[in-house]
């Protein structure tokens, strides 16, 4: 291949068959590429990768197995790749992440993720070179023959800041205490009693450096509660179920811990043991207070709800109540959030939560068969939730635990006390008009900026575009199509999220189209979708020249666009918002195209 300055070929993508030293010297000779996706026959190809200049992310796969000799061709590419990659080989997968670039310095590995079941550790010598890259947080929870001393050959020389491990070996775990930067720990998997001498070792420091951990094992024997909880740079603590919340001694260092945040996984026995303990304590530091739905419950106890309102410094709570007795609700007025899954919900119910000035996040569901409606109080809660906790909720909802004999209660008048609202999540069934509630919110909003949807009629649509406070807007909608055009009213968007059926992706075109003309602020657009193939096709002829014609590139960044292939198909799914630049990194993904307006991505969700 001749090389051409004037070639802008971004994206390159050669999977069917392997390339060697050869075809990979002409390869490399298109400096344009920023996005690699290959298949190479030996290490000697991958060296050759540090000619690209703007190379920003690969995903490519080595044939030949890695050894120490490959160490410096490994480094090279991943100095050369300036955002995120994929390297997998016969012994040992590699993913990375880089920060952001500080000061025209090189960028750090923000994340490395190295998985293998090799039991040398050849890899890992690989990365004790400071000088060639640097290395801020790993995980190699999924190497399972690595050792300690492994570890310790990389953290010794680079700056590690977060660590994530599984170890059926654990000679040495105290040397750990040893890794001056260490903030963040996740342990995985370890016997009960095994970790006692690395807790020791942190608990005596005068000055550690960890303020985060997280326990994944159902083995903390009591020993090692009490420890960490002496721990004194700790503020963060997340431990799956733990028998160890009965015992009296654990509960009260616990509670004299610096621990502010502490999430806990619900076990089938009561914590209101535990909550009493913060309660009595008038110095705890506990701020904020997570629960995930364990195997034995999901549901936070009445009697649970009771002794956490009496924790004067909590200020977060999140979690899922059957809330049968609001009393408890109302001594809530010093939280500044309140996340709850409310699973029984009355006219006192939601007035009692109308009251709480605090209140910032809010979500409705409507269900047409039973004229109630559910409550959840969420801050990010479709961040920092599972499909398991989704299908909980549907498994309550139906077996009922919901109070249908209050028909009467009055949505728009609820939202219209709701006054401090910024996040509202709307979730509903066929047959159910919100026309009135989005109504409310543009007569009077002027602090909702984040608003997740169904629409299911343009009159819904049309009042949701009055709502001027609004910049993240993330729907789905049906039977709407080509008489979505008014959504180009919201001009001060600068995030949009379109969920749309597939037979519908030809309507949209001119709707899309004429709302970039007008919302010159735009960031983000992401469409969901299945087919995205057919939806790039019909935008990539127009949405260049639209936004030439009203973005300033000296003052604006490109225009991100991302095609997600994925089929939705439940109801939890259709209003997960996800972080965007998270599923840049996360998932497959493939740039299309990319200039000083425009940068477009698709996202494989296929086995590559």
């Amino acid at each position: 291949m001749i090389p051409d300055e004037s070639y802008a070929l971004k994206s390159v993508d050669i999977h069917l068959r392997e390339i060697g030293q050869i075809e990979t010297s002409e390869l490399v000779k298109i400096k344009s590429i920023t996005s690699l996706i290959c298949k190479f026959l030996g290490w000697e190809s991958v060296e050759l990768l540090s000619a690209l200049p703007n190379l920003e992310t690969v995903r490519i796969h080595i044939k030949e197995e890695f050894e120490k000799t490959y160490s410096k061709a490994l480094c090279s590419l991943l100095n050369t790749c300036s955002e995120s990659g994929v390297i997998t080989c016969q012994n040992w997968n590699i993913e990375f992440k880089k920060s952001e670039n500080i000061l025209g310095q090189n960028k750090r590995i923000k994340t490395m993720i190295i998985a293998g079941r090799e039991k040398n550790s050849d890899v890992f010598e690989a990365f004790g070179y400071r000088d060639l890259i640097t290395i801020e947080e790993l995980d190699v929870s999924e190497c399972t023959g690595i050792t300690i001393k492994d570890i310790l050959k990389v953290a010794e020389v680079q700056p590690i800041t977060k660590l994530r491990i599984s170890l059926t070996n654990t000679n040495d775990i105290e040397s750990l205490s040893n890794i001056t930067e260490l903030k963040e720990l996740t342990i995985c998997d370890s016997e009960e009693g095994s970790l006692i001498k690395l807790f020791d070792q942190l608990a005596t420091k005068t000055s550690p450096s960890l303020q985060y951990l997280e326990i994944k094992s159902e083995n903390l024997s009591s020993e090692e509660l009490v420890l960490i909880s002496r721990i004194r740079s700790l503020k963060k603590f997340n431990l799956y179920e733990s028998q160890q919340l009965e015992d009296c001694e654990s509960l009260m260092e616990l509670a004299n811990s610096n621990i502010e945040e502490l999430t806990l996984s619900l076990p089938e026995f009561s914590l209101q043991q535990l909550f009493s303990a913060f309660a009595t304590k008038t110095s705890a530091k506990l701020q904020h207070l997570k629960f995930k739905g364990g195997l034995s419950r999901s549901v936070i106890m009445i009697e649970e709800l009771e002794e956490l309102s009496k924790i004067q410094s909590l200020r977060s709570l999140q979690g899922t109540c059957c809330c049968d007795d609001i009393s408890h609700l109302r001594n809530f007025k010093h939280f500044v959030k309140l996340d709850l899954k409310l699973l029984s919900v009355t006219s006192e119910v939601l007035q009692c939560l109308a009251n709480l000035e605090n209140l910032e996040s809010l979500a409705l569901f409507f269900n047409e068969y039973k004229n109630y409606i559910q409550i959840l109080l969420i801050d990010e809660y479709v961040n920092n939730n599972t499909e398991n906790d989704y299908n909980d909720y549907n498994d309550y909802k139906y077996n009922d635990h919901i109070d249908d004999n209050d028909n009467d209660v009055d949505v728009q008048h609820v939202l219209n006390d709701l006054k401090n609202i910024k996040k509202l999540t709307l979730s509903v069934s066929i047959g159910v008009n919100l026309t009135n509630v989005y109504q409310a919110f543009g007569r009077k909003s002027v602090k909702l900026t984040h608003l997740t949807t169904t629409i299911r009629c343009v009159e819904e649509l049309n009042e949701i575009t009055r709502i001027k406070s609004l910049r993240n807007l993330n729907i789905f909608f049906s039977r709407i199509g080509k008489n979505m055009t008014s959504i180009s009213e919201l001009s001060e968007l600068e995030s949009l999220q379109i969920t749309v059926v597939y037979w519908e992706i030809a309507n949209i075109r001119d709707s899309i189209l004429s709302f970039l003309k007008c919302c010159k602020n735009l960031d983000r657009l992401l469409i969901n979708t299945c087919w995205v193939c057919d939806l790039y096709n019909i935008f990539q002829r127009d949405i260049h020249s639209i936004l030439k014609s009203v973005r300033d590139p000296t003052h604006q960044g490109p225009l991100t666009v991302i095609l997600n292939n994925e089929v939705i198909d439940r109801l939890y799914n259709l209003h997960r918002k996800e972080n965007i630049e998270e599923i840049l990194i996360n998932k497959k993904r493939l740039l299309c195209f990319e200039n000083a307006y425009l940068k477009v991505f698709t996202l494989d969700f296929h086995n590559w």
